[in-house]
């Protein structure tokens, strides 16, 4: 019983421990340590963050919000998860009904071939009894059935967040790398435009006698080689709408996605907790975190079972239950005492006991994983937004060079194909661009996803926003 109540009493520190500090008060149930920076330090910005209600927002795309609200009513996956929720709240209003007095109404009437009156009250001919039991909940029981149940609804609840928070983050995705593979289409096709040029202007140097065959070729070879993309990036178009339609629970590709439109930008990252909050709102930790403490309650109840259990009985019939009357009652209470068992109660708690070291064990692992994604996850925004703005800058230069160029072209101080090879150029780089755009889009999804902030709300639903920007 004291050990029971000890674990019991420190398992509501599992639920600050999602705040990433240890207890030295308690090492075997605390969360595993981490930097003192990402908990100390105070957040800063180096961007300039807007009132960003939801993560979807900050993509200044009213398309990605459109379809992430429409995942969230209509996706079939969140479905099961809600399902599943529903049922289990409808089991959790009666799980201490065990613990509740019983009442049962029993009617009997019974016939035989004998003549002689039978005193015993369970063989008169009509019996109506109105049967009452009450197993009295001792040692904590009630308390930790609830519990149990509480924990068990909780989880289901983290499990729809979770979902909610996974086909956000993929339908993100997918919008953003739908639009990335549209404006390679728009790329491509203007490649092999000016390609073809240059091809032509190739051929007929070549029949002129002013290049050679290998020239021909060389511009003939890059142009059957961005053709070859042509159908490539077609197909990839397909499968991703069919992907985002699958996501919104529907067969067939929204039609108005099929329209090129312009690049989503992430404007900034915003979120409202301090560094040290961010675990708390990943699904996965607050799941490990009601496990625990489930498990925590398990082990209350197969302790309470090695002690007596008090019962209360009775009944009111007529018919029976006294002898000489046609109307009585009668009851008592029984107790329950557990004796010689072959140890199966002792092993039942020496079990859950395990079972609770395991969950508090998963608790931490939990708090470590979501730790190392979630720095992972920043470290690839940075880079990725790195990335691109340094590819900006490149673009600016080739753009620069095609300005001058065509000028000279225009002038004829340069040939016509000398220009066309330079806007090639360019349009590879701002191929690049397009691929650095999309794969910060992605790294901010993956670092909200990482974080755990919910895609209908914003991190705690305060009414200003500042940008994350932890050290590394």
């Amino acid at each position: 019983m004291i050990i029971r109540n000890k674990n019991l009493w420190f398992l509501p520190v599992l639920l600050m421990l999602s705040a990433c500090q240890a207890d030295g008060s308690a090492s075997h149930v605390t969360a595993p340590r981490l930097p003192v920076e990402y908990s100390a330090q105070s957040i800063t910005s180096n961007v300039q963050a807007k009132a960003i209600v939801r993560w979807p927002d900050a993509f200044n795309d009213a398309k990605i919000s459109a379809l992430v609200d429409r995942a969230m009513s209509s996706n079939l996956s969140i479905d099961q998860a809600k399902s599943r929720l529903m049922a289990a709240r409808a089991l959790n209003a009666s799980a201490l009904a065990s613990f509740f007095p019983q009442a049962t109404m029993t009617s009997l009437a019974a016939a035989g071939s004998g003549t002689t009156p039978k005193d015993d009250f369970s063989r008169r001919p009509v019996q109506l009894n109105l049967e009452t039991g009450w197993e009295i909940p001792l040692f904590g029981q009630s308390r930790d059935t609830a519990v149990s149940a509480d924990m068990e609804t909780a989880m289901l609840e983290t499990d729809v967040k979770a979902a909610k928070l996974a086909v956000a983050a993929e339908i993100a995705a997918g919008y953003l790398h739908l639009r990335a593979l549209q404006q390679m289409q728009l790329n491509n096709n203007a490649i092999i435009g000016l390609l073809e040029k240059s091809a032509n202007i190739a051929g007929n140097k070549r029949a002129s006698g002013l290049s050679t065959v290998d020239s021909v070729d060389s511009v003939n070879a890059i142009l059957q080689e961005a053709r070859s993309r042509q159908p490539l990036l077609r197909t990839s178009i397909q499968d991703t709408l069919q992907q985002i339609a699958t996501l919104t629970g529907n067969a067939l590709p929204d039609a108005s996605l099929l329209s090129g439109h312009g690049q989503p930008i992430i404007s900034a990252i915003a979120v409202r907790e301090h560094p040290t909050d961010l675990l708390r709102m990943r699904p996965d930790v607050r799941r490990a975190q009601l496990l625990a403490f489930r498990a925590g309650a398990e082990v209350g109840l197969a302790q309470a079972d090695l002690y007596p259990k008090l019962h209360l009985s009775g009944m009111v019939g007529i018919g029976s239950p006294v002898e000489g009357s046609l109307f009585g009652l009668m009851g008592g209470p029984s107790l329950q005492l557990p004796i010689f068992d072959y140890g199966r109660r002792k092993g039942v708690v020496a079990a859950r006991r395990a079972l609770f070291d395991e969950a508090i064990s998963a608790y931490r692992q939990a708090v470590l994983t979501a730790y190392e994604e979630a720095s992972s996850a920043l470290r690839s925004f940075e880079d990725a937004k790195d990335r691109t703005a340094q590819t900006r800058k490149q673009m600016e230069v080739a753009n620069r060079a095609e300005a001058r160029n065509k000028l000279l072209a225009h002038e004829g101080l340069i040939e016509t194909q000398a220009y066309l090879e330079s806007r090639i150029a360019t349009l590879d780089r701002q191929r690049l661009l397009i691929e650095c755009i999309e794969s910060e889009g992605r790294a901010a999804i993956a670092l909200y996803k990482a974080i755990g902030v919910s895609p209908e709300l914003g991190s705690a639903g305060a009414d200003t926003v500042s940008a994350l920007q932890i050290k590394k």
